[in-house]
């Protein structure tokens, strides 16, 4: 099981831009999909909350992997040109290293050794 992922996240369409949104929701899932298939991504998880947000994030893909495949993806002209046509059309979308399964755990415990 993976240690790491990339947390895709978003906030809402930039007014005007729903159809666009929509569309490139529909191309990350495409490419994401290919990446699973293709083993790059071991895990793909989309989350749209219901009836909420927190904050300024209304959903998130996890995408879940070796911390090296996804570090490569990462800065791959298709995934950066994907996240630049992001940019244009939603807020607050981001793209956040996280930690995932035994991975939080072993993050955990490294935090433990330096609180006091």
């Amino acid at each position: 099981m993976a240690k790491h992922a990339l947390l895709l996240g978003w906030n809402r369409a930039i007014p005007g831009y729903a159809g666009a949104a929509g569309e490139l929701f529909n191309a990350w899932t495409t490419y994401v999909t290919n990446h699973v298939e293709n083993g790059v991504i071991e895990r793909f998880v989309p989350v749209i909350f219901n009836h909420g947000h927190l904050g300024d994030l209304n959903g998130f893909f996890l995408l879940e992997g070796d911390r090296e495949k996804l570090e490569n993806l990462r800065w791959t002209d298709d995934f950066q040109n994907l996240a630049m046509q992001t940019l244009h059309v939603v807020e607050g979308f981001r793209i956040i290293p996280t930690w995932v399964n035994e991975g939080t755990m072993e993050a955990m415990q490294r935090w433990g050794k330096y609180i006091k």
